[in-house]
């Protein structure tokens, strides 16, 4: 039923819920499971942060680069620790219409993705994760 289930993932307990939830769904469907990492963007400040240390760009990019590589690698020990080999996909934050397209490409059957736990108001700010259940071309499932 679901060959293929992709969980959207970043730093944040929503999406470190939603893999949790992935994984035993794709080991019980015997299903490739694809993460894909959301980057957020390199803050605006950054420019001034370059325009006194010259070298603070190339800094923050390591940086950067560490971060999601760690991510990344506790979601593989979480997805090998629970009998899943995971695929890994890097998108930029802001990259919505891209991560839908490749969700078609991939003929993804069910998308996973962390809900958070905040007010109607307060989950407008979040409308990343309200968009991508409205526009994913496949059944969705949000965890709480």
């Amino acid at each position: 039923m679901y060959d293929r289930i992709a969980v959207i993932y970043d730093d944040s307990p929503e999406s470190t819920r939603a893999l949790s939830a992935a994984l035993p769904i794709a080991r019980m469907f015997n299903a490739t499971l694809e993460v894909i990492v959301m980057m957020a963007r390199t803050p605006a400040y950054t420019a001034y942060a370059q325009a006194v240390i010259p070298e603070a760009g190339e800094l923050l990019a390591e940086d950067r680069i560490a971060s999601y590589g760690g991510l990344q690698e506790r979601a593989m020990k979480s997805a090998r620790d629970a009998g899943v080999e995971p695929e890994f996909h890097l998108f930029e934050s802001d990259e919505h219409h891209d991560v839908i397209t490749r969700l078609k490409d991939s003929k993804t059957a069910l998308l996973i993705l962390g809900l958070h736990h905040k007010g109607p108001v307060i989950s407008r700010l979040w409308r990343s994760v309200y968009s991508f259940a409205e526009d994913a071309p496949c059944s969705v499932l949000g965890v709480h």
